[in-house]
């Protein structure tokens, strides 16, 4: 079975990296809100609306990777659940990728990306498969998948 690997970052940096990621995307956020308050350009307003909007979506899908890079950091069986949250990170991350292109169809007007709507539920459940049996198979046979 899988064991430990010793050729990723220590773990108190790979969590302090995620951290870091987690605030620059607020500080992000904080300063396109202040940006659309004073700005006339629609587009940069309805991006600010649209993070707002999304915020805790974004936060949450980061902080379940964080949480499942770190059970992927320690050995087995410990890292049993790591696999299972970047699952369902990415159907969380999926989700907020199929939001990304109903916004361009509206700030652009068109309506090229309206099928994901109605596709995404079977998008998420094979993005939900397939990452799970990379994950698992990392566990299962270490040696035989790269990254």
């Amino acid at each position: 079975m899988g064991t430990a690997r010793h050729d990723r970052e220590p773990l108190p940096w790979l969590i302090l990296h995620r951290i870091i990621g987690i605030v620059i995307f607020l500080i992000v956020v904080v300063v396109l809100n202040a940006l659309a308050g004073t700005t006339e350009i629609a587009p940069v307003r309805t991006i600010a609306v649209f993070l707002t909007d999304n915020f805790w979506l974004i936060i949450l899908f980061s902080l379940i990777f964080l949480v499942a890079d770190v059970f992927a950091a320690l050995p087995f069986p410990v890292n049993i659940p790591a696999p299972f949250l970047n699952a369902a990170g990415a159907v969380l991350l999926v989700e907020f990728l199929v939001r990304i292109f109903l916004l361009v169809d509206k700030i652009t007007g068109l309506a090229l990306f309206g099928i994901f709507a109605w596709f995404a539920p079977f998008l998420k459940a094979l993005v939900f498969v397939v990452v799970l049996a990379a994950g698992l198979s990392k566990i299962i046979w270490p040696d035989r998948v790269r990254e």
